[in-house]
């Protein structure tokens, strides 16, 4: 599976649970490439730029080489793909590393704008948080912050929150920190989104979703992942594997 959507749409915070639910481990592309490049490829990255798609197709591709086990449940790959031409190159894969089918999330630029400019990361315990507050044009989506007691944080301070908002070790990613980049980068996915959700749209291998309230919507979105497979059984996919991945989400 693809997990695709603009940036700041969610895809990372709706992609792990949908991928819990399928039992299968999600992978996301930009990660991938920023761990495996060079240094001018991560500046490219920040900058909101367009990679090389041969390069990205061959880093994910050896990646995912590395990573597959006989008989694994498959993956949800977050960012990838992102043009035609990504598209072309992956049917050269062997089928098993394949991106089948792609989940949508559909979500309005102004959304995933301020989104994008309240993401923060705690320096310590590295999990992703958001200031931003959205409540407008029938979304409702609060800042996800940490728990005041959260023991998670390897940042100790006596009676106050080891995670939070204003702390001194959260931190912006650089290509969420410029405006510019932030509109540079949503303008650069629409212009390429069209062809991609066609080609797995044509297939009947596309299923979209509209988060409106953020976290509520995960059991949903996870529910209506589960009868979307429910009803492509027989299309190809493995009948044990689909038995092991329903009981799993429907827990």
């Amino acid at each position: 599976f693809t997990i695709i959507g603009p940036p700041g749409s969610g895809k990372g915070f709706y992609g792990k649970p949908l991928a819990e639910c399928l039992n299968i481990p999600l992978f996301t592309a930009s990660s991938i490439l920023r761990q495996s490049s060079s240094l001018d490829l991560t500046r490219r990255i920040d900058s909101g730029g367009l990679v090389d798609c041969p390069l990205v197709c061959d880093t994910l591709l050896g990646f995912l080489e590395r990573r597959h086990v006989e008989g694994s449940h498959g993956f949800l790959l977050d960012g990838f793909p992102r043009t035609l031409l990504q598209i072309e190159l992956m049917k050269k894969w062997p089928n098993a590393l394949r991106v089948h089918a792609a989940i949508q999330v559909d979500v309005p630029d102004h959304v995933c704008q301020t989104k994008m400019m309240g993401r923060r990361t705690c320096e310590y315990c590295h999990r992703g948080f958001n200031v931003a507050n959205v409540d407008t044009g029938g979304f409702h989506l609060p800042p996800l912050l940490p728990n005041k007691n959260d023991p998670e944080c390897a940042k100790m301070s006596s009676n106050k929150p080891r995670c939070g908002p204003g702390v001194d070790w959260w931190t912006k990613r650089k290509d969420d920190s410029d405006p510019k980049v932030v509109e540079q980068r949503i303008r650069l996915y629409r212009q390429h989104e069209g062809p991609i959700l066609k080609y797995y749209e044509q297939s009947g291998q596309l299923l979209s979703f509209t988060p409106r309230r953020g976290k509520p919507d995960i059991p949903r979105m996870q529910n209506e992942l589960q009868k979307w497979r429910d009803d492509r059984q027989g299309q190809g996919y493995d009948t044990k594997r689909e038995t092991l991945q329903k009981r799993s989400c429907r827990r």
